[in-house]
């Protein structure tokens, strides 16, 4: 059976992809009939609503953070049930799906951080004392 692997980005600088998009890669996955991996972009949107521990949020919501991801962040604030939705599936996202016959990464394949976190989905103590996987990357040099 043949199967599609999605490795870009579901939202980005110009908001959500199409809901038809989404929908589409879903059901796809829902069925068995692809896989995916998360993007940096749903990784910054899952920090932009993640609060952290001292009450601001995982992704800080500085003025170049919110200029980069502006049109999701809100697409999500005028759609507050898309925002549940597509956070919540976004979770879901593995870092990285090693398949044997194939390596799927959104950006780096680093062997390091991937056994550091031991697992291809995030935790929360990767996500407080990491923010991002290029911190992560960064802190096993």
């Amino acid at each position: 059976m043949r199967s599609a692997f999605f490795g870009f980005d579901l939202v980005g600088r110009n908001g959500i992809l199409t809901a038809s998009v989404t929908q589409i890669v879903d059901r796809m996955i829902r069925v068995g009939a692809a896989q995916i991996v998360m993007g940096n972009h749903q990784f910054k949107a899952l920090g932009s609503y993640t609060p952290d521990v001292k009450g601001g949020y995982l992704c800080p919501h500085t003025k170049k953070n919110w200029a980069q991801h502006a049109a999701t962040l809100s697409y999500f604030e005028k759609n507050p049930g898309a925002m549940d939705r597509g956070l919540t599936w976004f979770y879901f996202f593995p870092l990285w799906l090693d398949l044997g016959f194939a390596r799927i990464v959104h950006a780096a394949w680093s062997p390091a951080a991937m056994l550091l976190l031991k697992t291809p989905y995030l935790t929360l103590i990767a996500w407080i004392r990491f923010k991002s996987i290029q911190y992560l990357s960064l802190a096993l040099v």
